[in-house]
């Protein structure tokens, strides 16, 4: 409530998330009223929040809310980060009011953060709001502008592998009407208008869609489990349970399933009854014209084309994770075990905390297995990343106020040689940088060309946040990748434990071996420390790139979907050029048989049926190129390493195209071989 509940120190309350309190307290009504213990405090569980609510946090399995008057409670200077200088740390929410629209919201917006910025210009110099609307906010605000790009992507994939589907039962219903005109012309015969002609093929297709949909509704369930299983991991709970398909999920795929179903079957259904009767009773009259060919194969070549443009989607995601997985980012992930722990919420002092880091690295260094040992505040490619303003003796090239905003990390001594960073001048951070010693630190190559340019950067000092002294560096590193994988060089600086101590840390164990054996025994020893430390993020480096929402886990997932929907669509190009080919050789089989008879050989027909099958992929390798190009150049803009023009990616992918539908042509041309030219003659 406002008033009490938001003043500093206010009451410790907290209402439980529906999920939450069915599963810790078994949907107990009674809870309301009674205190549960949140980070060693006591607080009273005031009410439970309705299941479909998820706050703020949409991406988050949020296990409760508490006032902002709380914070003090929850937290080391918990109070002090509620008031205006630590408003970044909030994202607020707002409902517009009738007749005012999102531009006049972010016109409001402006002016208050303006306020802000000018009551406190140190901490918020820079500061701008992003006003959008909440749906656009997830999962995250970060991602709100990347995200519709990628999601637009595979929508338009989906969309084609649809296209392409409807395109090869469009194919097989053609070929089926050309089959069984003999048997439509005798209904018109005896009464029967072109509209229940129509109508008859046309519910066909209903019917086949019906079935499809019924089979795609259990597979969209079964991939949904699958793609649940790209969670991304870290100390934060994800909601990936969205609940149970509401009655939109059905009514979409009904729709989509009758458009498809009446596409498929209406344009067949259009030229199957379209016939002169009196000609089409004479005996043999009923042969395919000119026009229903190049319907037939115009499919084909939109198919091809088509499947295409899916394959290279699915090419440039995986060439990207290719490129990331490749990628150098200033550690060495192999062997590098991770454990975190947070003192800060067990109320340990600063002092207390850095001496329990010191005993617990001291006894992990000795565990067998174990080559090296550090802690570090924030892990590459984690949430968390620290930063803080720099200033230097003079003027920083290319600032207005000669003051820098950069990323930095506290670590515990050998972080580099753990981690394996790379030192390229002078020395890194040991135990004798005590908390009473010099303020020293390791600048990456980025801040020393920022700080520095043309210089030297071992000697030099700079100034951190708010702090009276200097600190002097020490030791200069190699650029690394420190929130995203994707991102540009950024400067980076590393200060001591000691100097800098802060909560919560990541112990980072490096194992000669597989790294998870070493988690047993660490437990066993932070239990010997302390029983009631609770652990979280216990997981090898390796597994940390892999899953993280900042490693490679989007790509992954995104690449996942490119190649299986690129895999659908070659699978159903490649059946419908089948299809067709195999439709012609049947219908050629006198021709086939003349040639046969007139001194043609087994190579003679094979090159006649994989030619004209041929011509018509090459035409739709040529249309899907040019199609593909405007795909390269939208994900160029959202994948790291993809370049619109990328011609690796276009070469396979054409390749794979040919080679399939070469395949696809021999088949049948190889049957063709097998004609008897005397029974091909008699047939006719």
């Amino acid at each position: 409530r406002p008033g009490r509940d938001e003043a500093r120190g206010g009451a410790p309350t907290i209402v439980l998330a529906y999920r939450y309190w069915q599963r810790r307290f078994g949907a107990d009504p009674g809870i309301v009223g009674k205190a549960v213990t949140l980070n060693g405090q006591s607080f009273t569980v005031v009410g439970i929040a309705p299941e479909s609510f998820t706050g703020i946090s949409w991406a988050m399995a949020v296990s409760g809310w508490v006032p902002t008057g709380a914070m003090g409670a929850l937290m080391p200077n918990g109070d002090d980060a509620r008031d205006a200088r630590g408003a970044p740390m909030f994202r607020l929410m707002g409902r517009l009011a009738d007749g005012r629209s999102l531009s006049d919201a972010r016109a409001e917006v402006d002016v208050a953060v303006s306020r802000l910025v000018a009551a406190f210009p140190k901490e918020h110099k820079g500061t701008r709001p992003l006003v959008i609307p909440e749906n656009r906010a997830r999962p995250d605000p970060s991602v709100a502008e990347f995200l519709p790009v990628i999601a637009a992507v595979f929508v338009a994939m989906v969309t084609l592998i649809l296209v392409i589907a409807c395109a090869n039962v469009a194919n097989l219903m053609i070929a089926r009407g050309l089959a069984r005109q003999r048997d439509l012309v005798i209904r018109s015969a005896l009464g029967a208008s072109r509209w229940r002609l129509i109508r008859l093929q046309a519910l066909e297709g209903l019917v086949l869609a019906a079935v499809a949909a019924v089979v795609a509704l259990a597979l969209a369930n079964g991939a949904g489990r699958a793609l649940s299983t790209f969670a991304p991991t870290g100390d934060m709970p994800v909601n990936v349970d969205s609940g149970a398909p509401d009655w939109r999920y059905y009514a979409f795929t009904f729709v989509i399933a009758v458009a498809a179903g009446l596409l498929t079957a209406w344009w067949p259904a259009l030229q199957a009854s379209r016939f002169n009767l009196v000609e089409s009773l004479k005996e043999g009259s009923a042969a395919a014209g000119t026009r229903r060919h190049f319907l037939r194969n115009s499919l084909v070549v939109g198919q091809v084309a088509m499947s295409l443009v899916v394959l290279a989607g699915g090419g440039l995601f995986v060439h990207s994770l290719r490129q990331m997985q490749n990628l150098g980012f200033g550690i060495q992930p192999k062997g590098l075990l991770l454990v975190s722990m947070d003192l800060g919420m067990q109320q340990y002092t600063d002092e207390r905390g850095r001496q329990f880091v010191e005993r617990l690295i001291e006894r992990a260094s000795a565990m067998p297995g174990v080559t090296g040992a550090t802690a570090a505040v924030h892990v590459p490619l984690d949430y968390g990343i620290q930063m803080t303003e720099v200033r230097i003796e003079g003027p920083i090239p290319g600032t207005r106020d000669d003051a820098l905003t950069i990323a930095y990390n506290v670590v515990a001594p050998k972080f580099l040689e753990t981690a394996g960073g790379r030192l390229l001048a002078g020395r890194t951070l040991t135990a004798a940088d005590s908390a009473g010693g010099r303020k020293v630190a390791l600048v990456n190559e980025t801040l020393a060309k920022k700080l520095w340019p043309g210089q030297q950067a071992l000697g030099r000092q700079f100034r951190i946040g708010a702090d009276k002294g200097f600190t002097e560096v020490v030791g200069l590193v190699a650029d690394g990748k420190y929130l995203m994988l994707g991102e540009e060089p950024r400067p980076y600086f590393y200060v001591p434990l000691a100097q800098r101590y802060q909560s919560p840390v990541t112990l980072m164990v490096r194992s000669a071996g597989d790294p998870e054996s070493l988690v047993a025994p660490l437990r066993r020893t932070l239990r010997d420390l302390d029983p009631d430390l609770p652990l979280f993020n216990v997981r090898s480096m390796e597994d940390h790139v892999k899953n993280s929402v900042f490693g490679l886990m989007p790509l992954r997932m995104g690449a996942a979907m490119a190649a299986g929907q690129g895999f659908i669509g070659l699978l159903l190009a490649v059946m419908g050029l089948y299809a067709v080919v195999s439709y012609t050789v049947s219908r050629r089989t006198r021709e086939i048989g003349v040639r046969v008879a007139l001194g043609a050989n087994r190579s003679d027909v094979i090159r006649l049926v994989v030619k004209d099958g041929l011509r018509l992929t090459v035409v739709g390798i040529v249309l899907g190129l040019l199609a593909s190009l405007g795909l390269g150049l939208v994900l160029s803009g959202a994948l790291y390493g993809v370049d619109a023009m990328d011609t690796g990616v276009y070469v396979g992918v054409t390749a794979l195209l040919l080679g399939v539908s070469a395949l696809a042509c021999y088949l049948p041309a190889r049957r063709a071989t097998r004609v008897d030219p005397l029974v091909a003659l008699r047939a006719e």
